[in-house]
């Protein structure tokens, strides 16, 4: 179910957080076009550690340029050889 409202976002995201020094994270902006950006990441999880995610996040800002709309889709990174 979608986290609808800043307050209901911020409450969630604060609940998820990790600690700090516990994961590295890589990125690289993919596409942006008008108010919509698309960013590629890895997070690596050091401790303990918990595998290697890869992330796509599609971000859609308002005029004001305060992100609206948050979409992330992840998934384990398959082992070598796998």
């Amino acid at each position: 179910e979608p986290w609808r409202g800043r307050d209901s976002i911020v409450k969630k995201w604060m609940q998820r957080t990790d600690e700090q020094g516990s994961w590295e994270f890589e990125y690289e902006i993919v596409a942006a076009e008008g108010d919509l950006g698309v960013m590629e990441g890895v997070t690596t999880y050091l401790e303990p550690a918990d595998g290697v995610y890869k992330n796509i996040w599609f971000i859609r800002l308002d005029a004001d340029g305060r992100c609206r709309e948050f979409k992330e889709f992840w998934i384990l990174k398959p082992e070598k050889g796998a």
